[in-house]
């Protein structure tokens, strides 16, 4: 009976492994974090702020690029936290709904 149960705990270990996290990318709203423009800095176009509970802030510098500034749309008050081979990415969320309104309206058709 004891190697029964045994052989269905090591199964059931077997096939309902613990999740894997590696791949999670937090997004992270106004209260943890938050994007601002450079104010005297030259060497990044933007800063994101990451608030610490109890132990400060971590401020960021980030890059634009040209696919970033040809998108366009409203930057959104979020940042995500994504990992990719060892190394931490911040990637910014803009709105563009505005923008694809009118693309959106010929993929629908206009009555």
């Amino acid at each position: 009976m004891r190697d029964n149960a045994e052989t269905l705990l090591k199964f059931n270990k077997l096939r309902f492994r613990r999740p894997n996290l590696s791949r999670i990318s937090p997004r992270l709203d106004v209260r943890v974090a938050s994007v601002a423009p450079a104010r005297t800095a030259k060497s990044a176009d933007l800063w994101a702020t990451l608030r610490l509970p109890n132990r400060g802030r971590i401020e960021i510098p980030l890059q634009t690029n040209n696919y970033f500034e040809k998108r366009g749309g409203n930057l959104c008050p979020i940042v995500q936290l994504c990992t990719e081979d060892n190394t931490i990415s911040v990637r910014l969320v803009s709105d563009i709904t505005d923008k694809c309104k009118e693309s959106r309206e010929n993929y629908l058709g206009r009555d």
